[in-house]
């Protein structure tokens, strides 16, 4: 779509708005993660292969990264565990689908699938005690909602928020 192939730098900035430094080079990248303990990033990173998107991991103490996730499909909307060692991500399955995956975020192993179904679901935001997953749901019509993944036991979908207008981008609040 457009805007997707203009180069972005991540950079550290203060409160105040003042700027303190680029991290890494300019990247064909959508979104991005901030590890809880804030020394890496997940980058949801533009490619030219098929799928065209994949999840990366920065080390922000050398700017370097490196690929996480390296599939067919489009993997992204990189979401942390809140101990740092998994991420959630987005993957399509074709158009106008996607699941919810997970991996560890030290790279070892495979990925793991949370929720699939026929809609489009990103990852928005993982609760503080590690057992919930907030979401967007895109259904049939077009409109987006709030949903929550409890992670414990059955692993059902709930809506949070159903309304006629879209709602996305949904974050638990800092006490839970």
């Amino acid at each position: 779509g457009s805007g997707t192939t203009a180069l972005r730098q991540l950079a550290w900035i203060d409160r105040g708005g003042k700027p303190l430094g680029a991290v890494g080079t300019p990247g064909l990248f959508i979104g991005f993660a901030l590890s809880p303990d804030g020394k890496r990033v997940a980058l949801d990173l533009v490619n030219l292969e098929p799928g065209g998107r994949e999840i990366w991991l920065m080390e922000l103490a050398h700017g370097v990264a490196s690929r996480l996730t390296a599939a067919s499909a489009a993997e992204l909307s990189p979401v942390w565990s809140p101990d740092g060692s998994r991420i959630a991500f987005a993957t399509s399955r074709g158009w106008g689908s996607t699941d919810i995956f997970q991996t560890l975020s030290s790279g070892a192993g495979r990925a793991e699938a949370l929720l699939k179904s026929e809609n489009r679901e990103l990852p928005t935001d993982w609760s503080l005690d590690g057992q919930s997953l907030l979401f967007e749901r895109v259904g049939m019509g077009s409109k987006s909602e709030v949903w929550i993944l409890t992670l414990v036991g059955e692993r059902k979908p709930a809506p949070v928020l159903q309304a006629p207008f879209n709602e996305s981008q949904a974050v638990f609040s800092p006490d839970g």
